[in-house]
């Protein structure tokens, strides 16, 4: 299994050198472009979990020891995180101190 590794140059990489279009980052950017374009399309504004599920999806919240590759933490975000989310944009979405 390929290990994560972080070193200066890779965050530099990562954050400052503009990727190849077939560069891991370059899909990842797509990723999560396409999956907030999905988001903002649906009338569903979040999944039908329990405040109890989502609870313990985040209670148990650690720095890992080991680097990380930012393509699974993105997943762990999309999954977890964004799929709960609620979409205030959504024309169904009715809430205070909002606007169109």
């Amino acid at each position: 299994m390929k290990q994560a590794e972080a070193s200066v140059e890779h965050l530099y990489r990562i954050f400052t050198v503009p990727e190849q279009e077939d560069s891991k980052l370059a899909q990842i950017e797509r990723q999560l472009s396409n999956n907030l374009a999905e988001f903002l399309k649906q009338h569903v504004v979040a999944r039908a979990r329990s405040l109890e599920q989502i609870e313990q999806d985040f209670s148990d919240f650690q720095v890992p020891e080991n680097p990380q590759f930012v393509s699974d933490h993105t997943e762990h975000l999309l999954d977890k995180l964004v799929a709960n989310s609620v979409n205030t944009s959504s024309p169904t979405f009715i809430g205070h101190m909002t606007t169109a």
